[in-house]
């Protein structure tokens, strides 16, 4: 990259401006440019991607993010979709049919995530036979959730809603209350709250609608990875804004976005590099953390004291620490490795990790996700021969305050930040102990990150993830639109409709790219309008065209 800005030009013009290079702002650049618009995008890290990234550690190459995907199997998918749109080619590897989540409980007993609605509900009823009524009505809520979510317009919505009652009833429950509706064995209930993780919010918070619909992404057509991991989506779409003659310029934050006359027209931004530059653009499309955008990056007067205040009283979801471990091979058993994710629950009650995160508490046996990088993707090297790529990954308090320091300014090298991670290190590497008894022995390399690093790579609001929490008020229409209040400014990421998630923030990425894409063609028409209104009539007679020539650079053209 540092080659490429020696060619940075000052006199070069854009016609959008993209902040974070995330999924969703690295989307939105690609579709922009294959439509034939010059994209400048910025990013603050080293590299672009944000959780679609990885990092090496001399012989390992650890994926950030990107763990797994579903709706993966088709190019009708929404990933392989909208990547096509994007000019972007991926193949996805499958995990294991039989059961791609693997849900580990203290007896011993497991309970896996097959492929096919079906089969899963059938593995439900073998293994809860006297809760089958409230296992039907529970995958008959699954169903009925995709039919709504699959209609394509506002008539086949209306032709899907008199057969999806039971999911309409609920549009508005948590999933806490729909589990009311179908059991109250405590071990079906953590059974069918499954991979909560994936979502981040408590059953009693998060909204019913999003987790079934994010049950029903997997269970449809299973689980996939991308071959080459996060990464290889993130520089695919690098190389199709750069091919168009656009740019992506790393360790340059957005400092402001201008706005003149009520319409955005530009940002400032500082390069590392460069050092504090301005940029001019019709659009800007912010991929930032939605508390950035409207309370940092847009100026004071420009955003409505309403929209401040909602956006202040936003509820984020919560932060993960991942710990990155490198482990001997044969201390993980003789059996081959299942191309599954292992979900080490500590007890029945999934609450409980939630409640201690909104005390800003630490808990002694958290539940933990274990994925196995190098089952994913096989081919890649992602580690010394001999030795498992895998990550142990739970949710962990994200205030500066209960890691014991004050802020993101000295908190790597603080003493009671390093105890902390110690602390949960051990916790970590002890729940995965039960599913996998010598890991402890065989850990060759281990390196943690926790809410606090991700806040520092991303500027994440208390470092998540997932953008806004999914509660029912903040899910669907109580979420961000691509299309702001403002003329020009456009807005992708996991906090926008399109969702958390690969999924949805690719979705949101292409959302934006058409209604940028939209405004611009627009402009472009008023502009052209304006040129041949303002010639003079003697002109106009003096031409033998029936309308005036196309001047140089107008929109529709790749300039």
């Amino acid at each position: 990259m540092s080659e490429r800005l020696r060619t940075w030009d000052e006199r070069a013009q854009y016609d959008a401006v993209v902040i974070g290079t995330g999924l969703g702002g690295l989307a939105t650049g690609a579709i922009l440019s294959r439509r034939g618009f010059r994209v400048l995008a910025l990013e603050q890290h080293s590299v672009a991607g944000g959780n679609a990234t990885a990092f090496r550690r001399r012989s390992y190459r650890f994926d950030v993010g990107v763990h797994y995907l579903g709706d993966c199997g088709s190019p009708t998918g929404t990933i392989p979709a909208v990547l096509a749109e994007a000019g972007v080619s991926v193949k996805f590897l499958p995990m294991d049919p039989d059961g791609f989540d693997t849900l580990c409980f203290p007896d011993g007993t497991t309970f896996a995530y097959p492929r096919g609605v079906d089969r899963f509900e059938a593995r439900l009823l073998q293994a809860f036979p006297r809760e089958a009524r409230g296992i039907r009505r529970w995958c008959r809520f699954l169903r009925q959730t995709r039919r709504l979510n699959c209609a394509d317009g506002a008539l086949a919505l209306l032709a899907a809603v008199p057969r999806s009652l039971f999911a309409v009833k609920h549009r508005d429950s948590t999933l806490a209350q729909v589990l009311d509706d179908c059991t109250a064995d405590p071990r079906l209930r953590a059974v069918l709250c499954g991979p909560h993780g994936d979502h981040a919010v408590a059953p009693s918070r998060v909204s019913a609608l999003l987790h079934a619909g994010m049950v029903m992404h997997y269970l449809v057509d299973g689980a996939w990875y991308p071959e080459g991991g996060g990464q290889e989506l993130s520089d695919r779409l690098v190389d199709v804004i750069e091919a168009a003659g656009g740019k992506v310029l790393l360790l340059s934050l957005a400092e402001r976005i201008l706005v003149e006359g009520g319409r955005v027209a530009g940002v400032t931004f500082r390069s590392h590099h460069l050092g504090r530059r301005t940029v001019r653009a019709p659009a800007v499309i912010c991929n930032a953390d939605v508390k950035e955008t409207f309370l940092r990056l847009l100026p004071g007067d420009q955003v409505p004291p309403g929209l401040r205040e909602r956006v202040e009283r936003y509820e984020m979801a919560p932060g993960f620490a991942v710990l990155f471990l490198g482990v001997k091979r044969e201390a993980l058993g003789e059996a081959p490795l299942k191309n599954t994710n292992f979900w080490v629950f500590p007890g029945d009650d999934v609450e409980r990790d939630y409640a201690a995160l909104r005390e800003d508490r630490f808990v002694e046996d958290p539940t933990v996700l274990i994925s196995i990088a190098s089952t994913r993707d096989p081919g890649r090297a992602l580690a010394p021969p001999g030795v498992v790529n895998l990550q142990l990954i739970a949710l962990a308090p994200s205030s500066a305050r209960a890691w014991g320091v004050e802020g993101l300014a000295s908190y790597r090298r603080a003493a009671p930040y390093l105890e902390k991670k110690r602390a949960l290190r051990d916790r970590l590497v002890r729940q995965a102990c039960r599913v996998f008894p010598g890991l402890a022995q065989g850990i060759v390399y281990e390196e943690l990150a926790t809410p606090l690093t991700h806040a520092r790579f991303t500027r994440s609001t208390n470092g998540t993830s997932y953008g806004l929490a999914a509660t029912p008020a903040q899910f669907n229409g109580g979420r961000p639109d691509a299309v702001t209040h403002l003329r020009g400014l456009f807005l992708a990421g996991a906090s926008t409709r399109s969702g958390h998630g690969v999924t949805g923030a690719l979705a949101s990425g292409r959302a934006a790219a058409h209604a940028a894409s939209d405004y611009l063609a627009r402009r472009a028409a008023q502009s052209s309008r304006a040129r041949r209104e303002s010639r003079p009539d003697e002109e106009c007679r003096a031409t033998p065209h029936p309308g005036p020539l196309p001047e140089p650079g107008e929109r529709g053209t790749n300039r």
